[in-house]
């Protein structure tokens, strides 16, 4: 049981790569999009459809509280805004912005960085904590020190996914 529950974390890393590999840039770009508003706009995108299938997993594999996802916890939303700007910093926004010209620069594209910075953040929080730290929770919850094994192997996920190039796509625009 505890063997699958491994395996399935390193098939969920390896099912988020190879759907980040989907130029939908490049379907933009044929709409007329500059370049730089289709990298984010196909960084944004696919962090929700993403986000999207690993809650429709947690859901199916009864993992909400097991995970923490519960919404009954949270006490004060507010106290999530000044994450706002961190996630911005720190996946990528000011990198990405680098690929947009001066003249371009407005507010709806200032929102448009906020947004995929956030999908970033919902991303990994759903597909990490969520649905594999979850499922390695639940694999070992008889054991004695099954929480303190789940923390450490889905943070080696974390980990080793943060190290993998194709994982950095996730983060920064191309």
């Amino acid at each position: 049981m505890y063997y699958k529950s491994i395996v399935f974390g390193f098939s969920v890393v390896i099912v988020v790569i190879i759907i980040h590999q989907i130029p939908v840039y490049l379907l933009l770009q044929s709409f007329g999009v500059t370049e730089g508003i289709a990298n984010i706009l196909d960084k944004t995108i696919l962090n929700l459809i993403v986000s999207l299938l690993a809650l429709n997993e947690i859901k199916k594999r009864r993992l909400w509280k097991t995970a923490g996802l519960s919404f009954k916890i949270i006490k004060s939303p507010y106290l999530y805004i000044v994450l706002l700007f961190y996630l911005f910093i720190f996946t990528g926004g000011f990198s990405s912005i680098k690929l947009i010209p001066s003249h371009q620069l407005n507010s709806s594209l200032v929102l448009l960085f906020l947004i995929k910075s956030l999908t970033v953040g919902i991303l990994e929080e759903v597909v990490f904590r969520g649905l594999i730290q979850g499922n390695i929770i639940k694999a070992f919850q008889t054991e004695r020190n099954g929480v303190m094994i789940s923390v450490i192997l889905s943070g080696l996920f974390i980990w080793c996914s943060a190290y993998n190039k194709h994982w950095a796509r996730l983060y920064y625009v191309q």
